[in-house]
């Protein structure tokens, strides 16, 4: 089996009206890369059933070194945080190919 390598896996979930936006960070921010899917559920500021186009939710994943996470995730709090819904979070993964993140 080839070794693996430890990543960090940045999760964020927000209202799909950022998706745009926040794109532009991460790869403002050096993002290797990430993935985006339409998802729903319901937290402290409501239902986010996305029915509509902007009315949902987005969820952005990134996998990349440690350091880098961390400072798009200070740049989400600091930028986002406060006048939108959105929360992410940071996980360890294993890669098996660890020149793409």
């Amino acid at each position: 089996m080839n070794t693996l390598h430890t990543r960090c896996l940045l999760t964020i979930v927000c209202e799909a009206l950022l998706e745009t936006r926040i794109e532009s960070d991460l790869k403002r921010l050096g993002a290797p890369g990430w993935t985006a899917t339409s998802v729903r559920g319901e937290g402290d500021r409501g239902s986010r059933e996305g029915h509509w186009e902007n009315d949902g939710n987005v969820r952005l994943e990134v996998v990349c070194g440690q350091e880098l996470a961390e400072r798009i995730a200070v740049h989400l709090h600091d930028r986002y945080y406060r006048d939108y819904a959105m929360v992410c979070w940071l996980s360890e993964v294993k890669v098996l190919r660890p020149e793409k993140f």
